[in-house]
């Protein structure tokens, strides 16, 4: 098996419990929950800065990239994308009967990956990609007018 497949699987694992432990939040916590998402990035600077110490020939190398610009824009625009995601995900865990449903949704983001991918990095959609995105369209639709929140 690919390499890829496995990390892919992997992270799969990772965004399934990342949305139980979204749960487990809501319910040990009524009013404070987005305090709890600010606590976890505040978790990960920790560990950022952990990392950077511990490897800083490798951060001196990083810094003096000829690209550090883009790069440092990306990853602030990263990192804004993952506070929003996770503070949208958290209200709609808090929201919702069926914690599935916001997964459901959340990964019908492959439709989008898959067109933005072919319009920013001219990667190819063969026949068989349109018939999973059709497929994909469909099952989301049967769940989401047949949900009975």
């Amino acid at each position: 098996m690919d390499t890829w497949i496995i990390l892919s699987l992997i992270a799969m694992l990772a965004t399934s419990m990342h949305l139980i432990m979204h749960k487990y939040v809501n319910l040990y916590t009524k009013n404070s929950n987005h305090l709890v998402v600010l606590i976890t990035f505040l978790f990960l600077g920790f560990y950022s800065l952990i990392y950077i110490v511990c490897n800083n020939k490798e951060f001196k190398e990083f810094i003096i990239d000829k690209n550090i610009k883009n790069l440092l824009l990306l990853a602030f625009g990263i990192s804004m994308t993952i506070l929003f995601y996770n503070i949208c995900l958290n209200y709609a865990v808090k929201t919702t009967k069926n914690i599935s449903y916001c997964q459901l949704i959340i990964n019908f983001s492959i439709i989008l990956t898959i067109v933005l991918a072919t319009i920013l990095f001219n990667q190819y959609i063969d026949i068989y990609s349109l018939f999973g995105m059709l497929l994909c369209f469909i099952g989301f639709s049967i769940v989401i007018y047949n949900n009975k929140n």
